[in-house]
């Protein structure tokens, strides 16, 4: 699944890439490549999430050395070798976890930090092969959609499984979705929660101090829309984490509609509320699965059924494989689940997908 950008020949170096963000567009696509440098391959897992602050252009990069070992963290991405110091990164405390460095043009030499850590440096005109595209105009076929409903199946199992343990393991769950690019949060916050709930408070002054804490907080919200910010979300999570820790079975009767309604009345109450589209988040991560494990009743179909809207992820899977079917929870969920299996790891070799089609 790349563009045709996965690739610099030095025929192409010299005038189809003008400028070092133009280099961002080509590093993106690089998921599942491998490198030549002099100590052996360096393989590319994940890529990383853009930066559109200050700092290292891609953080969260997965790469595989040459040594086998597979390392987290930042890349720094530069037209020639030199660049790492014309920006001056050597001494610059906020490049400290890069990993490495990428550049477009000339020889890749490592860089240092702070001249004692030695960052690998690869080439992008070094590419060691281009994965073949196996995902592409599949059509609307009966095969895919089993293929993503079985995954779907699997994703149901994958949700309920945080429930099944201690209240405590549920209740971080449920606080795991006030937003899911900052995750460092989650343990100290629910035990926040819990201590102000063992201390008998009222429930307005629970949902006003988490609410006062999450908003105090250092987010980085880059381009998400300002009803993505955790101050919108915090004060639902924060009641349904209340009516749990008071009636565990409270799922058994709970429905769409007593969502809206509790949302309605935070709202009257002064609090600020998400919208929608983040609601049908709640009713499928948390909701129907909390139901499946504290009654006895079959929720998957009701989980797998409901409408929602899709991920930019899921738009451009449709896109890729040329298919037009309905869009549900499970349908939306299923593909998701596909994406962690196969796409984010390069597991095209194993998918299914391949045999099916090729």
């Amino acid at each position: 699944m790349h563009s045709g950008l996965n690739i610099i020949s030095d025929t192409h170096a010299s005038y189809c890439i003008s400028s070092e963000s133009d280099y961002y567009k080509v590093w993106q696509n690089q998921i599942g490549c491998s490198f030549v440098t002099s100590d052996g391959l360096i393989k590319v897992i994940r890529p990383g999430i853009r930066n559109d602050y200050s700092g290292p252009d891609f953080r969260q990069a997965v790469v595989k050395f040459s040594d086998g070992k597979i390392r987290c963290g930042d890349v720094e991405i530069h037209i020639k070798n030199s660049d790492w110091e014309k920006h001056h990164h050597t001494n610059n405390p906020a490049y400290k976890n890069v990993i490495l460095h990428v550049i477009g043009q000339g020889d890749p030499k490592p860089v240092w930090l702070n001249k004692n850590l030695c960052i690998p440096t690869i080439s992008l005109k070094n590419q060691q092969y281009i994965p073949q595209k196996l995902c592409k105009n599949f059509g609307n076929s009966d095969i895919l959609k089993s293929f993503i409903e079985s995954e779907s199946y699997q994703r149901w199992e994958y949700h309920q499984s945080f429930f099944k343990n201690e209240m405590e393991n549920s209740i971080e769950r449920i606080f795991s979705f006030v937003y899911n690019k900052e995750t460092y949060f989650v343990k100290d916050y629910s035990h926040i929660f819990l201590k102000k709930f063992y201390k008998h408070l009222s429930d307005k002054d629970i949902i006003e101090s988490m609410v006062k804490i999450v908003s105090e907080g250092p987010w980085i919200m880059g381009r998400r829309r300002p009803m993505n910010h955790p101050k919108y979300k915090i004060s639902i999570l924060t009641y349904i984490s209340l009516k749990f820790m008071k009636i565990p079975k409270f799922p058994e009767n709970y429905s769409w509609n007593n969502l809206l309604d509790d949302v309605k009345l935070l709202s009257n109450s002064g609090f600020l509320t998400p919208g929608r589209s983040f609601l049908k988040e709640i009713l499928g991560n948390i909701i129907y699965p909390l139901k499946q494990t504290v009654s006895s009743e079959d929720c998957f179909q009701d989980w797998f059924s409901f409408p929602i809207q899709p991920y930019g992820l899921i738009r451009r899977k449709f896109d890729l494989w040329g298919v037009k079917i309905p869009l549900s929870n499970g349908i939306q969920q299923g593909i998701l689940q596909i994406d962690k299996d196969y796409c984010q790891i390069s597991n095209c070799e194993h998918c299914p997908l391949k045999h099916y089609f090729y």
